[in-house]
């Protein structure tokens, strides 16, 4: 079982049954949503939580409800989750990107394999995501466009961490060893 946690509250708010060993979550807002402002951060309705897992999982979690809405089966363990406004982004073991409608995990939308070296994180922009993978690389997907930039190549240390500074839509890279 999956527990949800209410930080805010220090309390349970329920949990699902995943079976599956969670790898990585991301919460995130339902379509249609009005919940952008601090008061509601502390709210779960309207709030999806999409989570994968070592077994391929990728389910996305209403939290008002505590249950799952969509469960896709990938081919490998899904390493990283990430949003965007047009699409929900799964990186995977095999190195594939699965992008999705934001509000449906029912099927992909698109395959995007340009590397086998697994994905170790996402990070979403305005237009697209930053992909940081265990080769070192760092590439830049524009979801609109369907092009990249290679911001490092392979033979680096891996990329675990990407932020970026929503204000100014700078990505900003960060390494872990």
């Amino acid at each position: 079982y999956t527990t949800l946690f209410r930080s805010a509250q220090a309390s349970c708010t329920g949990t699902v049954d995943l079976d599956e060993v969670l790898n990585c979550c991301r919460l995130t807002n339902s379509a249609g949503a009005d919940n952008q402002d601090d008061a509601a951060l502390d709210r779960v309705d309207g709030k999806v939580l999409l989570v994968g897992g070592e077994q391929g999982g990728l389910f996305s979690l209403d939290l008002a409800n505590t249950s799952i809405i969509k469960r896709y089966a990938c081919e490998t363990a899904v390493n990283s989750v990430t949003s965007t406004k047009q699409t929900a982004v799964a990186g995977c073991q095999n190195g594939e990107l699965l992008l999705f409608p934001s509000d449906d995990l029912s099927e992909p939308l698109t395959r995007i394999h340009t590397s086998n070296s697994p994905v170790h994180c996402i990070c979403p922009l305005d237009e697209g995501f930053i992909v940081g993978r265990k080769d070192g690389t760092a590439t830049v997907h524009f979801v609109n466009t369907n092009t990249n930039i290679q911001l490092t190549g392979p033979d680096n240390d891996a990329v675990d961490g990407i932020s970026s500074d929503r204000s100014t839509s700078t990505p900003l890279q960060g390494t872990a060893q």
